[in-house]
């Protein structure tokens, strides 16, 4: 297989071509379809040069066989292994679980950060409250609450940090974020927990429904 000067192209092109193609169709797109899915990441692509590229007579830049990987749930390091090989199945599989992890990564990092927001906000309201006197019932019920997101906050910082050692191979210490709410939330855990245990067994609806307005 030459490119369309005539020059034969090297080992990994020759592989990343027959993978991608092979990629392409077990998606379900067409030419078209791959060229509107690399458009967005910068890629000038047409049907004519996928067309061209799976043909063997448009050489594939480096930085866009990473693109064009990308967008086919795969890597480069799969999509240039040996076409031969009795592996290339699972590898597209597994290529595709870590490519989809890494986008539900950044997608629950960023909805994480803008729910933690809101927690600190909550945090910071009840803080401006006297806790040091007998608590109004609205405080009791601000505390369940406080209590109650900070512990699933807790476990979906923990699902995020997984997910970043598996896809990015980053550590627990490299994605820890500063929830300043979490120390406050604890030190009243401490000092207020004898006041909210009659609403510990509530469940969320009913937890919600106890402040809300009455007519009348």
């Amino acid at each position: 297989m030459t490119d369309i000067d005539g020059n034969p192209l090297s080992p990994w092109e020759r592989n990343f071509i027959v993978h991608m193609a092979r990629l392409r169709e077990s998606h379900g797109m067409t030419q078209t379809d791959l060229a509107k899915r690399l458009q967005p990441y910068g890629l000038k692509f047409h049907q004519q040069t996928i067309q061209r590229v799976e043909a063997g007579e448009r050489p594939v830049r480096l930085n866009e066989a990473h693109i064009i990987a990308r967008v086919l749930e795969s890597d480069l390091n799969v999509m240039t292994t040996d076409v031969g090989s009795s592996d290339a199945s699972i590898r597209y599989a597994v290529a595709a679980c870590r490519t989809k992890g890494e986008s539900l990564f950044y997608n629950l990092t960023e909805d994480m950060n803008s729910w933690l927001d809101e927690f600190d906000q909550l945090a910071l309201l009840i803080a401006e409250r006297d806790l040091s006197t007998e608590l109004s019932e609205g405080t009791v019920w601000a505390l369940e609450w406080c209590w109650r997101i900070r512990e699933v906050a807790a476990h979906m910082m923990d699902t995020r940090a997984q997910l970043g050692e598996f896809v990015l191979g980053k550590s627990d210490a490299e994605l820890q974020v500063e929830v300043p709410a979490f120390d406050l939330a604890g030190e009243w855990i401490e000092v207020h927990l004898d006041k909210t245990r009659h609403l510990a067994e509530m469940t969320p609806a009913a937890l919600m429904a106890l402040l809300e307005p009455t007519d009348g």
